[in-house]
């Protein structure tokens, strides 16, 4: 049970870093 909430919340940290970078690469591209 733990294992698979651990891997959730790393998953939902995964993506919201991703979407953070693509903001500050599209903040610097524009």
């Amino acid at each position: 049970m733990k294992y698979a909430v651990g891997s959730a919340v790393l998953k939902e940290k995964f993506v919201y870093v991703s979407i953070v970078l693509q903001i500050l690469y599209w903040g610097g591209v524009v």
